[in-house]
């Protein structure tokens, strides 16, 4: 939608804030901003369906994070399109996701991860911190494909 979208993102900005401050759930703006990216909760991306499952339950479920890894780090193996980013860099996806890998240090009721898992959630981080959506050229591939 590009630059004209930004009354929608305006909107959608301040539908979040609003819904967060008198309801305490991001849901509803959530969506409008999957809509807005192009995808629809329940229409068959993994990686929505996910999203909107940490989202709802405000904890990183294995599962989740393995349908969010399987749909972001396959797109990078094969050279797909990823979802965008953007769903990932949701502070209500990423939040649960970081609080389920470092949790534990700073709240002793947090169990700590198991550490056959701890790959998978920290690739999500770094690639929710570096990703810019932007076609991956072969160099970088062969590099991101390694772990």
């Amino acid at each position: 939608l590009g630059a004209k979208a930004a009354g929608i993102r305006r909107i959608d900005d301040e539908l979040e804030t609003y819904m967060l401050d008198n309801y305490k759930c991001p849901q509803l703006a959530i969506n409008i901003q999957l809509l807005l990216s192009g995808l629809v909760v329940g229409g068959g991306n993994s990686a929505v369906d996910a999203a909107a499952s940490i989202i709802q339950e405000e904890y990183a479920a294995t599962g989740d994070v393995a349908s969010l890894y399987n749909e972001y780090h396959g797109a990078v193996v094969s050279g797909k399109l990823a979802p965008p980013v953007n769903i990932l860099r949701n502070g209500c996806v990423l939040h649960p996701i970081i609080e389920q890998v470092f949790g534990h240090l700073w709240d002793m009721t947090v169990q700590k991860l198991r550490p056959e898992l701890a790959n998978i959630y920290i690739w999500l981080i770094a690639y929710a911190a570096l990703c810019s959506n932007e076609p991956i050229d072969e160099a970088t591939k062969d590099t991101a494909t390694r772990y």
